[in-house]
């Protein structure tokens, strides 16, 4: 990880950023029984471009999780999912890589309250036959 970090620093040189700003549907809240409860669709996405104007390097953000639901109740799988779909396609289109990051958006106090007990009665459903 060091080398890889002083590479890095070795190849640094100029660029500019360009940010951009969509949405997504990539995600659903799947820990919520209410389709009502939030849901951030914000893709968020920074690009760099050399001198030359060729793209250096891609950074997107989305706030989903790279998971995937196996059977049972809390089977969860942690993979590269359609984070590691998007940097393939990226890289594909522009021959750089990308890094996905995974961001949660801030909400309100009550908002979050809500969710909480949303979650709280929706973890007795299961739980609490």
């Amino acid at each position: 990880m060091v080398k890889a970090i002083e590479n890095a620093i070795d190849a640094m040189s100029p660029a500019d950023l360009y940010i951009g700003r969509g949405t997504t549907n990539i995600g659903k809240n799947r820990s919520a029984a209410d389709p009502e409860n939030p849901l951030d669709k914000t893709l968020d996405v920074l690009e760099a471009k050399n001198s030359e104007g060729k793209v250096t390097g891609i950074l997107f953000i989305a706030a989903c999780h790279a998971v995937f639901n196996n059977d049972g109740r809390n089977a969860y799988t942690i993979s590269a999912n359609f984070p590691g779909t998007a940097r393939d396609i990226i890289r594909a289109k522009t021959g750089t890589n990308a890094i996905f990051i995974q961001d949660v958006q801030a909400i309100s106090i009550q908002d979050l309250r809500q969710v909480i007990k949303r979650r709280e009665r929706n973890w007795q459903r299961m739980y609490l036959k």
